[in-house]
């Protein structure tokens, strides 16, 4: 797990973690710059359509993988700290408009996840960037979000890299200097 200032704090990492701002991208590590990325090549009403089922999935009921019914949030609340700090409601369509450089969300980790590898060795792993929400007042909401990927089991050229070799390259950042790209 990383969650030395120096990676994960924005004004410590050369702003990779910060969302941008309307004409500058995000940086590599930011909500925003994840989200665009698993988003290239979409219409905006597909990339909306994502936004929607990721951020407004707590104002609605929600069936857990066990078939039980997860009751919807305070909706009043889901609003106030947290759709209505990066989006707003276009008054001619009814929808929802998301401003990706307002997300209310920092960085606090990156976590190499191999044990949930595949046990047919098919992957490497998981790896996680871990989010924290930030309120309205700046305050810690204690809220977070996690971005999860499936790391492949070979990499490039076809070289299999594998969960072990996923987990000695992560632990090898440790040796690189702080504020190194």
């Amino acid at each position: 797990m990383i969650v030395h200032p120096s990676v994960v704090d924005p004004f410590l990492n050369g702003g990779r973690s910060l969302n941008g701002s309307p004409t500058d991208a995000g940086g590599i590590w930011s909500l925003r710059t994840l989200l665009e990325n698993i988003n290239l090549g979409q219409s905006a009403s597909a990339k909306t359509a994502l936004y929607a089922s990721l951020f407004e999935q707590w104002a609605h009921d929600q069936v857990a993988d066990n078939g039980a019914v997860v009751a919807a949030r305070n909706v009043a609340l889901v609003e106030s700290l947290l759709l209505n700090q990066f989006s707003s409601i276009d008054p001619t369509t009814g929808k929802r408009v998301y401003q990706l450089w307002k997300l209310p969300f920092e960085l606090i980790a990156i976590v190499y996840r191999p044990d949930l590898r595949a046990a047919d060795g098919s992957d490497g792993g998981e790896l996680r960037f871990v989010y924290k929400l930030i309120g309205p007042d700046g305050s810690d909401l204690k809220f977070t979000l996690n971005m999860e990927y499936a790391l492949p089991a070979t990499v490039g050229d076809n070289t299999v890299v594998g969960s072990a070799g996923w987990a000695n390259n992560f632990h090898r950042l440790s040796t690189l200097p702080s504020g190194r790209p």
